[in-house]
């Protein structure tokens, strides 16, 4: 049998808070959008999609189009929800704006619709029980039992 593991975050704040931005469950979220999106240009590279190398031109606009969707897709689909909601809500933000970025977000909520991915916490309506403490192992229990 595979061992279980549980990776559990806190909820991050939504206040807009200096102290909050420094909170490393902010950050982790933050990183893990901009790689992902970075992933998307790589992605976007390999298959020529955007980026005409022989040429050396690239259609900017839809490059930067292709990324967000890309790592907005890739985050629905793996639960990455703070991470998700973080870029989403950035973009619907920059829809209103008045340059490339209003140009890049608008396609890309025309192009992606907003995935609701659910939370964890919303399937727990009980305490943890020991019993179920029992099937995980050793440092999972550590950590739940540690009230974080």
């Amino acid at each position: 049998m595979v061992p279980a593991r549980v990776v559990i975050l806190r909820n991050l704040r939504t206040s807009k808070d200096k102290a909050d931005l420094q909170h490393p469950d902010f950050k982790y979220a933050l990183k893990l959008a901009s790689l992902l999106h970075e992933l998307g240009h790589v992605t976007d590279l390999e298959k020529e999609i955007n980026f005409d190398i022989a040429n050396r031109k690239l259609d900017l606009v839809e490059a930067e189009v292709f990324a967000h969707v890309w790592s907005l897709n890739t985050m629905a689909e793996n639960c990455y929800r703070q991470s998700y909601q973080m870029v989403y809500d950035a973009l619907k933000n920059a829809h209103d704006g008045t340059n490339i970025l209003r140009m890049v977000a608008r396609a890309v909520i025309e192009q992606h619709p907003k995935c609701e991915i659910l939370d964890w916490q919303d399937f727990i309506e009980q305490p943890v029980t020991d019993q179920e403490l029992l099937l995980l192992d050793n440092e999972t229990v550590n950590v739940l039992s540690s009230g974080i």
